[in-house]
């Protein structure tokens, strides 16, 4: 009564958010909608009202609200969509600061929020508080109309690399404000094995040796509420992976040690033994016995019947390279036919256990050599996902010409090459989806370490779009980025285009950085969007191409980064303090990134000038530098990823 009370005596200058239902996604919606509008107009957060409050309005009071619900409650038509909870479709018509927001499920309405307050000026740029633009306009000046399906279905993160509870859940409810439907929680119990940052190690790469922080059962807990956060959200939820070769024998994926005949008997024979190959996540099965497929498909099964949050279960096989059967009775069939065999399996008794679980199987490593013989049977259960884990970033799939796609090599048994070019991943790519022409995406690396190679972003950040921009030839319904989180520092470019583009393809890539490095660092984008593109050409390190090895004429180009660098210092202190708070911590988090280029820059000249003791000097200041300022990067740059990336390709 008091709301309506202040709106009856005028005393109100904001607007009210009316929403049509107790679904805690729409519901979350408007209060997002509320918290950022009353930020806009300079008028404080007012909790939104149900539509039981509003039921005896007069149709004047009426004008004050902006309405939120699905189509059919609001009276919208969609344009057509295949399958309406899966995929999204929008639809805002704001005039003067008042009208509907909606969608065809909960999450588009939540998606349309955020698209709208986009279209207004506000930016997202990274996760958390300080990684927000909200501009302040009148709000009886918004003006907003749009109706738009987003270009791709899968716009997903597969969430890796060191992480603690607060970088999870700031990463959750950032993902649908730059557009991402999807999260991906890869392995089972995933709390258990590194999913959090449960080790303090001051040496490069951290030390699985060292005490655990928190007990296990804490991390579950936080766990179960990121997963919580996720449905809250209306997100999709991807779950599992790798695992399911090692646990339903009581395996754990970390295992390296023995293992008795019992269970032996169904690992994959190498070299003459039965045994753990690296670890029990590495470890293939023998999968010409029945009795190990079973085994597998009936923990399987019991597993989506304990994991009903899970909307995409991903059931692969073991992890690692030169780890199948080589007994007599598997030593003929290709591994994807032995999986496609399982895979049916599973269909037939998740089908008879009334469970109605999507599974997501993957082209990866020698599985990208598709079956020859098995056939899926029921294919309205399954979804294809393509992972070139090998592949380049040097080129896009958006180069691959028709004409120079190569035939498929002969699959050899433990001593396969895998597929580096842009055309050979093509050519296996093409092949599985002739034989599966249904739902699939890509789920690709570019963050994962990809990213290290180029430190000025542009280069990883134009391959992500124009692979984007490739989709629709191959057939393919978008992308899962396995990528580590904290990819944010200093230019989260990349994500920001992956984000952008796979709700628009449309979109040009420069329209994209141009938005994102004016919300990033304000009047000066510009200039920071040059510093980065020429710190790619000055430091970028193709370690795809062989002939493309660092000589010592190379020491001038390093030389010539470190001077470039400093020069663009008094363009960071001049920035430095400014009164906005995003644009502030954009230049405080490049001050510190221009620190650590220079220390990389001086270990790469050393290293081509074949100084190689100053070069170990150089890395051992640049990851003393990144260590000591871990707390100034917490949540947008993993520090351990970084330093044991930089290692490997020094060392």
């Amino acid at each position: 009564k008091g709301e309506l009370i202040m709106i009856n005596n005028n005393c109100f200058r904001g607007r009210f958010i009316y929403y049509t239902s107790d679904n805690k996604t729409i519901k979350y919606a408007a209060q997002e909608l509320a918290k950022y509008l009353g930020r806009i107009g300079g008028y404080g957060y007012y909790e939104p009202i149900k539509d039981s409050c509003c039921n005896n309005m007069r149709n004047s009071d009426m004008e004050h609200f902006i309405r939120l619900g699905l189509f059919e409650e609001l009276g919208i038509r969609s344009v057509g969509v295949e399958d309406a909870s899966l995929d999204d479709e929008i639809h805002i018509d704001i005039s003067e600061g008042c009208g509907i927001i909606s969608g065809i499920n909960p999450r588009s309405v939540l998606l349309a929020v955020y698209r709208m307050l986009s279209e207004i000026g506000c930016r997202w740029i990274r996760p958390g508080f300080d990684g927000e633009l909200i501009p302040e306009v009148p709000l009886e000046s918004i003006n907003v109309y749009i109706h738009e399906k987003p270009s791709y279905r899968h716009r997903g993160i597969d969430f890796g690399g060191a992480k603690n509870r607060e970088d999870v859940i700031e990463f959750i409810r950032w993902a649908p404000k730059l557009g991402f439907n999807s999260i991906f929680f890869e392995g089972i119990n995933q709390w258990k094995r590194f999913f959090y940052r449960n080790r303090f190690s001051q040496n490069l790469g951290g030390s699985r040796t060292n005490p655990e922080l928190f007990p296990e059962s804490l991390l579950k807990i936080h766990f179960e509420e990121a997963v919580e956060e996720i449905k809250k959200l209306g997100l999709l939820y991807h779950g599992a992976g790798h695992g399911f070769t090692c646990l339903p024998f009581g395996i754990e994926p970390t295992y390296k040690g023995e293992v008795n005949d019992a269970i032996s008997q169904h690992l994959a024979l190498i070299d003459g033994k039965r045994e753990i190959h690296h670890n029990g996540a590495d470890t293939n099965l023998c999968m010409s016995n029945p009795e190990t497929r079973e085994i597998v498909t009936d923990y399987i099964v019991n597993y989506a019947r304990m994991h009903p949050e899970i909307d995409f279960l991903h059931v692969w096989l073991a992890d690692g390279i030169r780890n199948h059967c080589e007994c007599e009775n598997c030593k003929d069939t290709l591994p994807s036919d032995f999986y496609i065999k399982m895979l049916n399996e599973l269909d037939e008794k998740l089908t008879k256990n009334n469970l109605d679980t999507r599974v997501v199987f993957i082209s990866y490593i020698d599985l990208i050599w598709k079956p020859q013989k098995e056939k899926i049977k029921n294919e309205k259960r399954f979804i294809l996902t393509h992972a070139p884990f090998y592949r380049t970033y040097n080129k896009s799939f958006n180069d691959v010409i028709q004409e120079h796609i190569p035939d498929i090599p002969p699959f050899f048994r433990n001593k396969n090459e895998y597929p580096v070019s842009i055309e050979q991943n093509a050519s296996f790519i093409l092949s599985w989806q002739k034989y599966f022409n249904r739902d699939s995406f890509m789920f690709d690396y570019h963050f994962w370490r990809a990213q290290y190679t180029d430190p000025g972003h542009f280069r990883i950040a134009k391959t992500i779009y124009n692979d984007i921009k490739s989709f629709k030839k191959f057939g393919l319904n978008g992308n899962m980025s396995c990528q580590v989180i904290k990819n944010f520092m200093t230019a989260g470019l990349g994500i920001y285009v992956m984000g952008k583009a796979l709700w628009n393809e449309n979109l040009e890539f420069e329209d994209i950085v141009k938005e994102y490095f004016d919300a990033a660092y304000g009047l000066d984008g510009e200039k920071c969007a040059e510093y980065f593109r020429n710190i790619t050409k000055l430091l970028y390190f193709n370690i795809w191409n062989k002939k493309d090895n660092l000589q010592k004429k190379d020491a001038k180009r390093f030389e010539d980064a470190i001077t470039y660098i400093e020069s663009f210092r008094e363009v960071i202190e001049n920035n430095i303090y400014t009164k906005n708070m995003c644009h502030a911590t954009s230049w405080k988090q490049l001050s510190i990134y221009s620190d650590i280029l220079t220390l990389l820059a001086l270990a790469w000249e050393s290293k081509v000038l074949g100084n190689i003791q100053r070069m170990k000097s150089g890395l051992r200041f640049l990851e003393l530098y990144v260590r000591e300022h871990d707390d100034d990067l917490s949540g947008v740059f993993d520090d351990d990823a970084y330093l044991s990336w930089i290692k490997s390709i020094f060392c």
